[in-house]
């Protein structure tokens, strides 16, 4: 998996974004699937990415063997619905 480097983050590695209205358009997470994940308190998820692919919150390094997050698999479940 390749991934991008962008052009406004070359100066200073951040930017600063400005709010963005949620309840403006729920279609944009409304149809994801989501994961129960136990991290803190009951917490629902909706992976975009992860080590290989799998539709699960597991951290890429908690695999064998570990991954980095540059190495992960696109969800093709979410990421076809996704924005």
């Amino acid at each position: 998996m390749s991934y991008l480097k962008l052009p406004i983050l070359s100066e200073t590695g951040f930017v600063i974004v400005d709010s963005y209205d949620q309840g403006a358009d729920p279609r944009e997470w409304d149809d994801l699937v989501y994961v129960d994940w136990k991290s803190s308190g009951d917490t629902r998820f909706a992976p975009l990415a992860s080590a290989y692919g799998d539709m699960e919150c597991d951290g890429f390094w908690n695999h064998t063997p570990p991954k980095t997050d540059k190495d992960g698999v696109w969800v093709d479940e979410n990421v076809q619905i996704a924005p």
